[in-house]
């Protein structure tokens, strides 16, 4: 495992060229090993090679470069704005495992959205059908496991405003200049993923198996999602068919994800659905509620709040397992910077506060694309971030509910006690 000191350098340095931490100023910040910072017990303050350069690629920074200083400890001010930096124009030949409806698609197709309730048909099982998560798809993958770090994010999500990138005008205000072609890019006919676009790729050039630790967790049983739909049967449509979304806590045992498992829930993250429905085995949460995936993200957990979800997946004609699921919907900037605020200082508390920390949250309010609401308001300055994740699940029995695991946060105040 890298040293907290790496981790941290690394985290710096891909929010910076990631999202363009630079973009409004020259950035200072702590020193570790590796290309362009100093060797182990090297000046703290040294963050990078004296006179080397790199591009500045943040959102709306593309196309220039920025220049270490003579001492190595700052970047020159990068030119970002507006009008900065290519639209999105890579095109992907694969398509999405979720059906589309719609129209207007960035493609001039439909715009990606879940396929529509079918006729009223009450569920005629006998008692609830519970999926577990096997398998996340973060977005640095095609849905068919390929990697693919550049697109990857394009096939996961959905459509959540009914608009299409070519109408940037109807969109609502980036923050600080960022430019509206990368920010409101979107994915296959219309996806919306600004957090697989933007923030991804941060996690990624922090820990390159950020994905594969995830899912690591997920197949040792340390964690999943859990999805029960009440009284489900063998038939391939109902509506409605009242379901349930909650975080799984730990199974204690290696799962095998063939219906023998007994997972447990966490206690409070329970999230009714009651208008979910099955068409042609396409199961949909319908509800517009907020539900939350905790991710496991370099020894500390990761907090991603889903306001506006939309929830699908595909099941097999047996109802046992699940393919091209998507958990779709919005962040709200505020709490992302909170969670990554709180990932940070797990990682070393000097950045819990100061001008790193601060220069890092605001380059991340940069992906911001949407209002909180799921809307757009082009008199409005977006305080949202959309965001897509794959799945692929299988069934198990719903264990009993467990307390949920503190965390204690690193940046809290500390009491100091009697005086």
């Amino acid at each position: 495992m890298r040293s907290k000191t790496v981790l941290l350098a690394g985290f710096m340095t891909t929010a910076m060229t990631a999202l363009g931490a630079s973009c409004g100023g020259t950035v200072t910040g702590t020193g570790a090993t590796g290309t362009g910072a100093t060797g182990s017990g090297g000046d703290p303050s040294i963050i990078c090679t004296p006179n080397s350069s790199r591009e500045c690629a943040g959102i709306g920074c593309q196309g220039n470069n920025q220049v270490c200083n003579a001492q190595g400890t700052a970047w020159s001010i990068c030119t970002c704005g507006a009008g900065a930096g290519p639209s999105s124009s890579s095109t992907s030949t694969s398509t999405s495992t979720s059906t589309s409806s719609g129209t207007g698609g960035v493609d001039g197709g439909m715009l990606a959205s879940p396929p529509p309730a079918g006729p009223m048909m009450n569920p005629d099982g006998t008692s609830a059908v519970t999926f577990a998560m096997k398998k996340l798809y973060l977005g640095d993958t095609d849905p068919d496991g390929t990697p693919d770090k550049a697109n990857g994010w394009k096939h996961f999500g959905y459509n959540l405003d009914g608009l299409s990138s070519s109408n940037l005008s109807a969109f609502c205000k980036t923050v600080n200049n960022a430019s509206p072609a990368l920010v409101h890019a979107q994915g296959i006919n219309g996806i919306e993923n600004s957090f697989g676009h933007n923030i991804v790729p941060i996690l990624l050039g922090v820990n390159a198996s950020t994905s594969t630790e995830i899912n690591n967790a997920i197949v040792s049983g340390s964690y999943s999602a859990l999805f029960s739909l009440d009284n489900l049967g063998s038939s391939a449509s109902y509506n409605a068919l009242p379901s349930h979304y909650a975080e799984g806590g730990k199974l204690g045992s290696t799962p095998h994800f063939d219906g023998t498992d007994v997972w447990p829930f966490i206690q409070g993250t329970n999230v009714d659905l009651p208008t979910a429905y099955l068409t042609s085995n396409t199961w949909v949460s319908a509800s517009k509620a907020t539900v939350t995936v905790t991710l496991p993200v370099m020894g500390a957990m990761l907090d991603l709040h889903l306001h506006e979800a939309v929830l699908t997946m595909n099941l097999d004609a047996a109802h046992q397992n699940a393919t091209g699921g998507i958990l779709a919907g919005v962040l709200s900037t505020a709490e992302l910077q909170a969670s990554i605020k709180t990932l940070a200082g797990t990682i070393d508390t000097s950045l819990c506060s100061g001008p790193t920390i601060d220069s890092i949250l605001a380059q991340l309010a940069q992906a911001s694309d949407i209002l909180q609401d799921g809307t757009q308001d082009p008199t409005k300055t977006c305080d949202g971030i959309t965001i897509g994740l794959g799945f692929d699940a299988a069934t198990v029995k719903l264990g009993s509910s467990v307390p949920p695991v503190t965390h204690p946060d690193p940046c809290a105040p500390q009491d100091a006690g009697p005086g």
